[in-house]
């Protein structure tokens, strides 16, 4: 069950470790372009599909209403990865830049509003629709749009979650064309191209945020700048960091006030390299005291824990296959992303995140990163999912997959996830172990698929629910028990998007065998690392990029099977939390 703070962690107890095993498919429903994370509410699993909210029965698979263009409302919705629904109420984003509100029972209309009415935008693009799961929470709506790889500028609102109406604005970055007189809020961290202005932006908010109620803050990832992999015009030297791009922000939820920032990747000479997963909240203890952290995955290749308070770096861990990345030389290129949900699962103290391996040719070039213009090719995708010790930052376990992975969902010492060849994984928590393999019968396993499965499952009411976009446009929705386990519905007034973890934390990088292919270790960049990105809205800190502020508070409610190159060694950099602030950094 999904929470406001992103966990991706279930509180279930009917499926365990001892029982996992004999899990089996129920039913299946095919849903067109389904995509996302199964949201389970009151007995209903909801899905999205293009354009199209599916709301299907829990025990039986059966559609009960469906609404998009050709039916009900007539809306088109955008949303890809989930709803969220708070009080009986769905919110969701549209094609056509709306946010609605539906009741979740019957799918009517509550009301609608428009995202980008009064945004002052960039020109030269237009907005397509909030992709990202809006965020409800003390009574208010929070919802991003895109495209911003396209150019249209970044921004967060808050809306009132009774009818719909704005509350605040956020914008990532400054208004197009940037010149040098509108720009004083972003620290003058963008080039002008002279007198003519830049028409450069992005930065979009990709997707849902994620909230701490007892402080009042929510905290969101944005996207890389535009133009994308070309900083010729927005950042031709060091000194541009193009903010709030590539960043980790901390607002005031009920101001829109920013509190801190940490931009991972300043002035993104490589392009997308963006925070585009969802951020997580929770408590741990680092150097002996219990301290509340934000955990961030992103496209740069690393896990990142931060001070909830000031945006302070705490730890830094590398994941993935990191050869000539960045590129130095001609040739072969690896470089990893965390691109799909990541769990914490505070039973094991442990982070799940999985990293997808890119493999690039790069050949020299007037343009590109380091004088390198690298382009990716589709031969060896694999991914890397890692236990990662909260505290420490130290991989405990690994586990490699053929394809690209579909994301993490943990509960009562299991790890859900997915492979690039249409497998479904439970794992054991705290080992990696493979305690149960289903097969999603729409594909094939000898074909990677990219993002075959974008969404970590659901696990409750005895269910483990599963999704897969499927070989066409008709995808999979597949519900699992336990043969002879009492299954329960259980109402509630939120979400459950996600899903479980629970692990103890153990032994040293070890590689689960199965039909995926295991991999050894291989060489990775530096063990030192550069931390950027602290700063204070009152005041910057010189020495870093990242930005921390004074903050109210409010309480609130709420994917054949090819050989894998390696494992990159791990690198953790442990920060004392004593440092001033040193903070620093999409799906593609």
């Amino acid at each position: 069950m999904q929470n406001q703070q992103n966990t991706g962690y279930s509180p279930q107890t009917e499926i365990n470790s001892s029982n996992v095993g004999k899990l089996q498919s129920v039913w299946n429903a095919s849903i067109n372009g389904l995509a996302g994370t199964p949201v389970v509410y009151d007995g209903i699993v909801y899905m999205f599909g293009p354009n199209t909210l599916t709301a299907v029965g829990e025990s039986n698979g059966s559609i009960l209403w469906a609404d998009g263009p050709t039916s009900n409302t007539g809306i088109s919705f955008k949303t890809r990865v989930g709803v969220t629904i708070d009080q009986g109420n769905i919110f969701a984003g549209t094609q056509d830049n709306l946010l609605v509100s539906l009741n979740a029972l019957t799918g009517h209309e509550n009301w609608n509003v428009s995202v980008i009415a009064g945004v002052t935008g960039n020109p030269i693009t237009n907005y397509s629709g909030p992709e990202a799961t809006p965020l409800v929470y003390n009574g208010m709506v929070f919802v991003g749009e895109v495209f911003g790889d396209a150019g249209t500028r970044g921004f967060l609102r808050a809306f009132s979650e009774t009818d719909g109406s704005l509350l605040w604005t956020f914008y990532v970055v400054p208004p197009a064309p940037i010149n040098a007189t509108n720009q004083a809020q972003w620290d003058n961290t963008w080039d002008t191209n002279g007198t003519a202005g830049c028409y450069c932006g992005g930065a979009s908010v990709w997707n849902v945020p994620a909230v701490d109620p007892s402080t009042g803050l929510i905290y969101f990832g944005t996207g890389n700048p535009f133009p994308v992999g070309d900083n010729s015009i927005r950042a031709p030297n060091a000194t541009y960091s193009n903010l709030y791009s590539d960043c980790v922000v901390a607002l005031n939820a009920s101001t829109g006030q920013l509190v801190w920032y940490y931009q991972e990747v300043p002035g993104n000479l490589a392009g997308d390299l963006d925070q585009g997963m969802p951020l997580q909240v929770f408590t741990t203890t680092i150097n002996g005291t219990q301290t509340r952290v934000v955990g961030a995955g992103g496209k740069f290749g690393y896990y990142v824990e931060l001070n909830a308070t000031n945006g302070a770096v705490l730890l830094k861990t590398q994941v993935g296959i990191h050869i000539n990345d960045p590129p130095q030389t001609t040739g072969t290129e690896w470089a990893a992303q965390i691109n799909v949900f990541s769990s914490y699962d505070s039973m094991t103290n442990m982070v799940y995140a999985q990293a997808d391996n890119h493999g690039y040719n790069c050949i020299l070039s007037s343009t590109g990163v380091n004088g390198y213009k690298c382009t990716e090719t589709t031969k060896g995708e694999n991914s890397t999912l890692y236990g990662i010790d909260a505290s420490t930052g130290q991989i405990m376990w690994t586990f490699n997959e053929t394809g690209y992975g579909g994301g993490v969902s943990s509960t009562n010492d299991l790890v859900f996830t997915s492979d690039g060849v249409h497998n479904f994984y439970a794992l054991n928590a705290s080992s990696g172990k493979i305690l149960w393999l289903g097969h999603d019968s729409s594909g094939s396993t000898n074909q990677p698929t990219q993002f075959w499965s974008w969404g970590p499952p659901s696990i409750t009411d005895g269910y483990v629910f599963e999704s897969s976009f499927g070989n066409s446009s008709v995808g999979q929705l597949e519900a699992y028990t336990v043969r002879g386990l009492t299954t329960t519905t259980i109402t509630s007034s939120q979400s459950s998007s996600s899903s479980s973890l629970t692990s103890s934390s153990s032994s040293s990088s070890i590689s689960s065998s199965s039909s995926s292919v295991s991999s050894s270790s291989s060489p990775t960049s530096s063990s030192t690392t550069s931390l950027t990105n602290s700063r204070s809205t009152s005041t910057v800190t010189t020495t870093s990029s990242s930005k921390s502020s004074a903050a109210s508070t409010s309480s609130g409610i709420s994917i054949g099977l090819v050989p894998i190159l390696g494992i990159a060694v791990v690198m953790v950099v442990v920060v004392s939390a004593s440092l001033a602030y040193v903070l620093r950094r999409k799906p593609s």
